[in-house]
């Protein structure tokens, strides 16, 4: 390794990472230390400490030779270096007690590493790398561009300080999540789109909200941060190129501008920082969150524009597998759910899933949505490959889709899902025509995905469970008209109000203020006076939950402190076993304070899980303790909740709420105040007349822009992501799923992944045939 100009720039990244993460190590007090290891004899012959440095160094040997074996024995050693100086430079301000045997480890490793190099570089690894054509991988991740490196770097490592300080103050996996993103950082140091994969692998299945009670900022976010890390450490791609039409150029960016202006109207003015801001969709930054969906799905876009070569085969295998693997995470999940808490094949039992869509715990579609706009591309994977393991495991997939749409037992869901159907029938129909071969093995396998999802949305449609539902539609629509009615009413006359809208994520809080004739929603919010402590207002249910390791047979002891200054105030803190929003079997404990009792009062009982929690790793429910207000009126105060088992070990975490509503997540059963349940209607409401006509001109354009190579061009990702689009919108009438953030990147994830297949399909054919679809550039 020479040391040049380009091996000291290709250093810096290096060792501003190593830096920081050797000063969070020893500057966080870790539950257990990083570096914990069997303490080191002294050395006292020459031959003992010939021994030790063989015996350490040959830890590091493997890592050498894998690293050699992939070819990318230049990265490990810039890393090893940079992290063993840093190492040495920033222990010595954390770690006084660190002796000579500690920075040896250093050696040690260096000389591990660079022997496992020198082994597999005198291996057959050169011939290995040849059968795996690992050579190839330089054509499309090649070093970055050291154009304005040096401008470009400061801003990489503000990003990744950025990550290391929310994991700092993230209520569990700190550690886990830290070498997580560590390692995924490095990788796209490496594989530079390997975040076409990880992305849309990742986002429906990657929540944790339900166990940390953290959504405003979450582990999404982290991983998106990352991901714009090395991006602005590589730079923009040199082959890159414009992924849209003019037209459509100039709609984005219009519609992009109004997005930020929604998300600083429902901002302004900054509300005070406190425990109740980051955790209640009441709270002024609710515009953020709301907010947060769009910018990331307008920065998918640019990440596809600008760091995507043109003509890389390698994207559609990244994103579509990325696409399934996040469909098979999610199915695992359902099928668990159903199994667990219903019946996989009896659809007559009242039980609608959420698998892993932690943002339906208020009500929504989020689910359904994921389906809608998958599907397609699912369908598209199919048509795309002839090799019969595809084809099998593309059936699989869409067949695990059509079983997921019954078990949400939505009534618009089967509707949309028949007319994706029918659009992609008519596409694939339409491409055979064109075609100068007919495969007959293309029709069969068509005809038994036809089949088998026609006798799967029969069965489900058949349930009980599902005609209960068809008979309320009508009843269901006038409260939805209703509702929409009133929605626009709480926008008031003001004229800035009816052009911009409201703002993101201003919904909910003005629902509850200027709705006085329904029934007062429950709420949940924190007091810091004297003390930390949750106060619960009564009202519609609104339940504030922690998960807890609750096992059948058992007893526990459950210990609380409550106050209230209304007579016949009462609190219930149910310990249940729940995925999201449906009960299975519970206990029930209720507390009556004392009318004649001043100040806190102590409660205290002996709780026997019975058959909560019973079965092995796979069946066990998951179990839950709550907390809600089940008084008619007045509020309670909660402070020093505690649930231990037999030994006395603590179950509870944030018990006495110091820390927010870290570790608790909340959960209703009223949907409507949450909720629009209209695309049109919401957005309307958050962005205005200006914010419908753009949107609405953005998806026309598009769904014009793609009805050519659709129909025309024999191109099956513009029928995939044309059908994907009309099936997101026709979902729309009865939701409004712009406000789940995840769902929001996935709808601009897969048009950009779409534009961008379209783009390179015309680069290569020309402009779009049938000039009536064209849209010049």
């Amino acid at each position: 390794m020479y040391i040049n100009r380009h091996n000291l720039q290709s250093l810096m990244l290096p060792l501003g990472v190593t830096g920081v993460f050797w000063w969070v190590v020893f500057g966080v007090s870790w539950p257990v230390s990083l570096l914990d290891a069997p303490p080191v004899a002294p050395v006292e012959t020459l031959s003992a400490g010939f021994y030790v440095l063989i015996k350490r160094a040959m830890l590091w040997v493997p890592l050498g030779f894998v690293y050699g074996f992939v070819g990318k024995g230049e990265t490990l050693k810039r890393w090893m270096l940079t992290g063993s100086a840093t190492f040495i430079v920033v222990a010595p301000w954390f770690e006084a007690s660190l002796g000579i045997t500690d920075y040896l480890e250093a050696f040690y490793a260096l000389i591990g590493v660079w022997g496992g190099l020198w082994i597999s570089e005198r291996s057959m690894v050169s011939g290995l790398n040849s059968i795996l054509g690992t050579e190839k991988v330089s054509e499309v991740n090649e070093q970055p561009s050291n154009r304005r490196l040096w401008f470009r770097l400061p801003f990489t490592l503000i990003l990744l300080a950025g990550v290391v300080w929310a994991l700092w103050s993230f209520p569990r996996w700190q550690l886990l999540l830290g070498v997580g993103l560590f390692g995924y950082f490095i990788l796209l140091l490496r594989f530079r789109h390997a975040w076409l994969f990880v992305i849309p692998a990742l986002l429906p299945a990657f929540s944790l909200a339900p166990w940390t009670g953290r959504y405003f900022l979450d582990e999404l976010d982290l991983l998106l941060l990352t991901t714009c890390a090395a991006a602005l450490y590589h730079g923009m791609h040199p082959q890159s190129r414009s992924i849209t039409p003019k037209v459509l150029t100039i709609l984005f960016w219009g519609y992009g501008l109004l997005c930020m202006a929604s998300l600083f109207i429902g901002l302004l003015p900054i509300a005070d920082l406190g425990l109740n801001n980051f955790d209640n969709y009441l709270s002024p930054f609710n515009s953020w969150y709301v907010g947060k969906g769009f910018f990331w799905g307008f920065l998918f876009l640019a990440l596809m524009r600008l760091t995507v070569p043109q003509g890389y085969p390698v994207a559609e295998r990244l994103f579509i597998s990325g696409l399934s693997v996040g469909l098979v995470l999610v199915s695992f999940i359902g099928l668990r759910e159903r199994w667990q808490f219903a019946d996989l094949l009896d659809f007559s039992i009242p039980y609608r899933i959420t698998a892993s869509f932690s943002t339906m715990h208020t009500g929504g579609a989020h689910l359904d949505t994921y389906l809608i706009l998958l599907f397609p591309f699912i369908a598209y994977w199919v048509m795309r490959r002839n090799h019969p393991l595809v084809m099998a495991a593309g059936i699989g997939l869409s067949l695990l889709t059509m079983y997921l749409v019954v078990a949400t037992v939505t009534r618009t869901t089967y509707v949309v899902l028949l007319v994706e159907l029918m659009l992609l029938a008519l596409f694939w129909v339409r491409r055979l025509s064109l075609a100068g071969n007919r495969r007959i093995s293309g029709i069969l396998v068509a005809l038994l995905v036809a089949a088998v999802a026609s006798a799967l949305l029969y069965v489900g449609a058949e349930s009980r469970f599902f005609q209960h539902r068809l008979k309320t539609v009508e009843g269901d629509v006038s409260v939805r008209l209703q509702h929409w009615s009133q929605t626009v009413g709480l926008m008031g006359d003001l004229w800035a109000n009816q052009i911009l809208g409201m703002g993101f994520g201003q919904f909910p809080r003005a629902y509850r203020e200027r709705r006085y004739t329904d029934p007062m929603q429950g709420n949940y919010r924190f007091d810091q006076s004297p003390d930390p402590h949750l106060i619960l207002p009564a009202g519609e249910s609104r339940y504030l939950a922690q998960k807890v390791p609750v096992s059948d047979g058992q007893s526990y002891r459950l210990e609380l402190d409550a106050r209230s200054a209304y007579p016949k105030a009462k609190l219930t803190v149910p310990l249940c076993e729940k995925h999201l929003l449906n009960s299975y079997r519970c206990h029930w404990p209720t507390l009556a304070i004392p009318e004649d009792h001043e100040g806190w009062y102590r409660w205290s009982i002996t709780i026997d899980s019975g058959e909560i929690g019973e079965g092995n790793w796979l069946t066990r429910r998951p179990v839950e303790l709550y907390l809600f207000n089940s008084g008619d009126s007045g509020v309670v105060s909660v402070d020093n909740v505690s649930l231990r088992n037999a030994d006395g070990i603590e179950l509870l975490n944030n018990g006495g709420f110091s820390r927010g509503g870290d570790f608790w997540f909340f959960k209703t059963h009223e949907h409507l105040p949450w909720h629009v349940k209209n695309l049109w209607v919401s957005l309307f409401f958050e962005q205005g007349w200006l914010g419908v006509i753009i949107f609405s001109l953005l998806m026309i354009t598009l769904l014009i822009y793609l009805s050519g190579p659709a129909w025309y061009g024999r191109h099956p990702v513009a029928a995939a992501l044309m059908t994907a689009v009309v099936g997101f919108l026709l979902n729309g009438m009865f939701t409004s799923s712009f406000d789940a953030p995840r769902m929001t990147l996935l709808f601009f994830a897969v048009i950009g992944f779409g534009l961008y297949q379209v783009s390179n399909r015309e680069s290569r054919q020309g402009t779009n045939p049938k000039g009536l679809f064209n849209l010049a550039r």
